[in-house]
């Protein structure tokens, strides 16, 4: 193995590290080695060689007295660029944004003081101190720990013991902070916040020379800080308080950023939301900076390959790869962000950009029409502006600028007012069509978005979202065993919702905890989850999903699917679940676990915190309680059934851990096993389940008021009988009133009788028949079916009753 030391350091700062190369090429077993070329295509082998010579000879230059990084740069040139906002107009949109959103204003200046202070907001930590006096640029102010002063292709990033979180080092180091500064220097006038950033600034370039250190080992990382820069120059044009000197200084080091970003491109480490965040810089400073020799390449290239990105990364119905949608928000933001800025500079878009844009911004309108997007896999706590806005609430935000360049008024509404980001990405113009663009209802729609595997079943109020797609893209790193899990959410608030990520180094026992199938609205067996996880960002096994059936119309919204993930235990057993969804705010969810054997089942509803939970007067109710509303989980329960309300752990943001209740449903037996769960919103009465006996079936009379509802659940396959009523259909649905029957669905099967007489049930659409007194659901329900049905039902009434 070689070793090679350079003691010749590049400025005082680093005359007392080490230069040496631990191990030159860092090689691991042979063995390992063998199985990873083998494994690479031979473009992404001399890709990876020529990066490993790079990196020892950017080292030797430093040895040398040199700059690896730097780059050409002259005055004269006849291109002048345009940032979002022209020279000047910076004062003008600062003014506004004081008008319009005086509480956005106060929040950074207030962050802004607190930075001065040497307190910062990461991530999902709050008031963090990095330092007694001095910033710790290499320093985990959370658990303590420093990362090893070395070549940056050499620091044990992933080692948590070496390292601690490296997300949280890396977050200081992107230097959203200097934008807040810039920020709160435009709203109040005050010099100090800008001489606070200079210091901050230079303090950071000393501390971290090129090529040392943890905050040079990632790409992206580089990329961002230099997104910071960038904006920080901009926001900051004409400020006295910043020496020419500076702003050259400045220049120079969003340079060394583009040529990192060129040299170590996540072309195969990441190729995700992190070459994503390298090519947007690269094409901001190609785009912004045309003095630099490489701009023009810089440009061309960024823009060039976020456009194939956006084909590549992005599924056909909308979604990001990763099944995460704080990703999907992340890479959204990119591409919106430089869409905007190649628009004001004159370059041709795209129509399948656009295209890709606005699938995306309607997915996000979609599921999260509820007033919150849901949050389906790892909740990465960064954003591209403000690194502030980071919680669930906050991701609708793309939907602004996304209104004013499609001219949608259903995504103004779904956003509410501007977010401040917008303001500074489009200006006062962007501004007025916002406020111009006519308000249009924010309706909750049913859909099913099926290459990314989000399903919405919404009612009058609030909307279910259902996880059914892939597990995530290439090892899963960013999606969690969460299949068939349930999301709901009302008014802008989650009932049923995810507890987040936790934070990423799996030596925190949270890594583990928050993305295994225990913290999300599903199925657990045998104390496993649907899938292992071998590593912080991979999962030995991949559950397949698959939807069964999926049918909407007027009255109902049936959803089916089911999961191999347990068919590796042994004896295997396979999870289905059915959730269908009426508008007037009630849903059921059912659950069978099918196979042989004796497990142990586990089903958790995980709730916000924000919810008061209190059992009620009938067994097996309980009431959730926030604000106004309210929400009933009943669950009409067999013996062999137990129920605890636990306090379970919900993370807001990455790093945040707080509690929250949890109602824990377990059972230990042989399977098949059956769980019905009923939700219902918002409803002013009582709601009340009851079960009946039926010949290979489960069936559920569901009551609120005059209103009821007769399911019933094949639980084998085969003819079923209830009472007078007999049919192999998998779901017998039917809705009734004290007047006769006002809906009838079946789902599967091929018969139908009732009182040994067939049901008239020949329109029958992909295995579905419907029928109901509205034309909207299909034919009318004859009168002899109908008369039928309501002797059954009244039978069925008089046994409730007695």
């Amino acid at each position: 193995m070689w070793a090679l030391h350079i003691p010749v350091p590049l400025d005082t700062k680093t005359s007392a590290k080490s230069l040496a190369f631990n191990g030159w090429l860092g090689m691991p077993k042979p063995l390992v080695l063998a199985r990873r070329i083998a494994a690479m295509s031979p473009t992404e082998i001399r890709t990876r060689a020529m990066m490993a010579i790079r990196q020892r000879l950017d080292a030797w230059e430093v040895q040398r007295g040199g700059n690896p990084l730097q780059a050409r740069y002259s005055e004269r040139t006849a291109v002048v660029p345009r940032f979002f906002f022209d020279t000047g107009e910076a004062a003008v949109l600062a003014a506004e944004i004081r008008r319009r959103l005086p509480a956005e204003r106060e929040s950074v200046i207030e962050s802004a003081k607190q930075i001065q202070a040497r307190r910062f907001e990461l991530l999902g930590y709050r008031g963090l101190a990095c330092g007694d006096g001095e910033i710790e640029w290499h320093r985990d102010p959370v658990h303590g720990i420093t990362a090893p002063d070395e070549l940056w292709f050499h620091v044990p990033y992933l080692d948590f013991s070496r390292a601690g979180d490296h997300k949280v080092i890396w977050e200081l180091s992107r230097h959203q902070h200097l934008i807040l500064l810039a920020r709160a220097w435009l709203y109040t006038g005050n010099g100090e916040f800008l001489v606070t950033l200079q210091s901050i600034w230079e303090d950071w370039r000393k501390e971290n020379p090129y090529p040392m250190g943890i905050n040079w080992a990632s790409t992206l990382e580089v990329a961002f800080r230099c997104l910071s820069w960038i904006w920080v120059d901009q926001l900051t044009r004409g400020a006295a308080e910043l020496p020419d000197s500076f702003r050259a200084r400045l220049r120079e080091g969003i340079g060394e950023c583009a040529v990192y970003a060129e040299r170590y491109l996540s072309t195969y480490f990441a190729p995700n939301t992190h070459l994503l965040g390298e090519m947007l810089a690269l094409f901001f400073v190609g785009v912004l900076y045309p003095g630099f020799e490489r701009a023009q390449f810089w440009r061309d290239h960024g823009w060039k390959v976020l456009q194939q990105e956006s084909a590549r990364q992005v599924r056909e119905d909308g979604f990001h790869f990763e099944q995460s949608v704080y990703y999907h928000v992340y890479a959204l933001d990119m591409f919106l962000h430089a869409r905007i800025l190649a628009d004001r500079n004159g370059i041709l878009i795209p129509e399948p950009y656009d295209e890709t844009l606005r699938l995306m911004a309607e997915g996000l309108a979609t599921i999260g029409a509820g007033g919150k997007a849901p949050r389906f896999g790892d909740d990465d706590g960064g954003r591209l502006f403000d690194g502030r806005r980071n919680r669930p609430e906050h991701m609708l935000d793309p939907l602004a600028p996304a209104a004013i360049l499609y001219a949608r008024g259903d995504w103004k509404s779904a956003v509410g007012d501007l977010p401040e980001e917008t303001i500074w990405l489009l200006g006062v113009a962007g501004m007025h069509v916002f406020d111009q663009l006519p308000g249009a209802p924010n309706v909750l729609r049913s859909c099913a978005f099926a290459a990314s595997g989000y399903y919405t079943i919404a009612s009058n109020s609030g909307v279910a979202i259902i996880d059914a797609g892939p597990h995530g893209w290439g090892n899963g790193g960013h999606g969690h065993a969460d299949a068939l899990s349930v999301q709901l959410i009302a008014a802008g608030r989650d009932w049923l919702t995810d507890p987040g990520t936790g934070s990423y180094p799996r030596e925190k026992p949270e890594r583990d905890l928050f993305r295994g199938t225990a913290a999300h609205n599903t199925l657990e067996v045998d104390g496993r989850s649907q899938a292992d996880p071998v590593r912080a960002f991979a999962w030995g096994s991949h559950p397949v999903t698959q939807v069964r059936r999926w049918h909407t119309s007027s009255r109902i919204v049936l959803f089916h699917g089911s999961h191999d993930g347990y068919t590796r235990l042994n004896p295997p057993v396979t999870h289905e679940r059915w959730v269908i969804g009426w508008p007037d705010d009630l849903w059921m969810v059912a659950d069978r676990a099918t196979g042989a054997g004796v497990h142990r089942l586990d089903l958790r509803w995980h709730i916000t915190p924000e919810c008061a939970v209190s059992s009620g007067s009938l067994a097996n109710v309980w009431h959730l309680a926030a604000g106004q509303q309210s929400l009933q989980i009943i669950a009409p329960m067999d013996k062999q059934w137990r129920v605890a309300r636990e306090n379970g752990t919900w993370s807001p943001s990455y790093g945040a851990v707080i509690s929250a209740p949890v109602l824990h449903f377990s059972r230990d037996g042989s399977i098949p096993a059956d769980f019905v769960t009923i939700l219902a919103l918002n409803q002013p009465g009582d709601v009340s389940v009851r079960t009946a006996s039926a010949d290979g079936a489960n069936v559920l009379l569901l009551s609120k008021g005059e209103s009821h509802r007769l399911i019933v659940l094949a639980t084998k396959p085969g003819v079923w009988h209830f009472d007078t009523i007999a049919s192999n259909a998998e779901l017998f649905v039917i809705d009734f009133f004290a007047a006769g029957v006002e809906h009838v669905l079946i789902s599967g099967g091929s018969e139908a009788r009732i009182d040994d007489k067939a049901l008239a049930s020949e329109n029958r659409i992909n295995g579905m028949w419907e029928a109901g007194t509205s034309a909207e659901t299909g034919p009318p329900i004859d009168s002899t079916t109908a008369t039928a049905l309501r002797q059954v039902l009244e039978r069925l009434l008089e046994s409730v009753h007695s």
